[in-house]
């Protein structure tokens, strides 16, 4: 499985299927210059019915899982914006 398809399918196991708008992982470092991906998550936070705060930390113990599953000693780093906020940006 690769970073994308991990990284969506964690995220529909927290918000469930269908509010997962977009996935992106990049590698990088986390604060203590230990190996890292980088998750950005657009996410329908009115669909998903949950607190954001509470979709982040369940959605990063996922992702951390699903790695060590995987043997990957990655730090998951998860970044969430909402549907809603992405949608009501003016287009340049």
């Amino acid at each position: 499985m690769d970073l994308m398809q991990l990284g969506r399918a964690a995220a529909e196991e927290v918000v469930g299927k269908g509010n997962v708008e977009r996935v992106e992982v990049a590698p990088g470092e986390d604060a203590l210059e230990r190996p890292a991906y980088q998750f950005s998550f657009i996410i329908d936070l009115v669909r998903a019915d949950q607190r954001p705060g509470l979709i982040l930390s369940r959605l990063v113990q996922k992702l951390r899982d699903k790695l060590v599953e995987q043997h990957d000693e990655h730090t998951p780093i998860v970044r969430i914006k909402s549907l809603e906020r992405v949608a009501q940006r003016p287009h340049a």
